[in-house]
């Protein structure tokens, strides 16, 4: 069964979920990177990325962050979807919107 996920512009308080779907996301996918790393992105992201970027975001039913995209200039510049909701097809519809 589907959940049902809906695509809105996140807040500013949605920030501190925001950082953890990309720090969850990134950890499952970039392994490669030293955990220092991980938490310099981190500070950054939260203190300059976000803000960098148009925002938006799949939010569950129960109003929890399960994936975002951030978009400048007319490109993708990020997208992060949070590891226990890959393959529910959050990464295309983001892209959908994005687009």
């Amino acid at each position: 069964m589907r959940r049902q996920m809906t695509v809105q512009t996140p807040s500013l308080s949605d920030y501190p979920e925001l950082a953890r779907v990309w720090e969850a996301s990134v950890r499952a996918t970039h392994d490669f990177l030293p955990d220092s790393y991980i938490c310099l992105l981190r500070e950054l992201l939260l203190s300059q990325y976000l803000d960098a970027v148009m925002l938006i975001c799949c939010k569950d039913a129960r109003q929890r962050i399960r994936g975002f995209a951030g978009v400048a200039c007319g490109r993708v510049e990020m997208l992060f979807i949070d590891p226990e909701a890959r393959g529910q097809g959050l990464g295309s519809r983001l892209l959908r919107v994005a687009i």
